[in-house]
């Protein structure tokens, strides 16, 4: 992943569950980097993450949700306003 992602140094990956993985990123502009990434994929998987804090147990992390980009073709222009493109979502 280190290389799909050009990250300045190595990572370590630990499966914590199931589906469920610790990244320690070993350079702190890499974990920003990552963080600050609209979309996450790795082998075109998407990758939900959650920035860790100290004294929280893996498994009780929420990831529920993530951002995505979504175009819509072919809406009438009385239609492309932002309310409808909430609704959309």
């Amino acid at each position: 992943m280190a290389s799909t992602w050009k990250l300045r140094k190595c990572v370590t990956i630990v499966k914590c569950e199931e589906d469920r993985y610790l990244f320690q990123f070993h350079h702190k502009m890499d974990a920003a980097k990552i963080l600050d990434e609209e979309l996450k994929l790795c082998d075109n998987f998407h990758i939900v993450v959650n920035p860790n804090v100290l004294g929280v147990v893996p498994h009780s992390v929420s990831l529920n949700y993530m951002d995505m980009w979504v175009q819509v073709h072919g809406l009438p222009f009385g239609f492309i306003q932002r309310r409808v493109g909430q609704g959309i979502c």
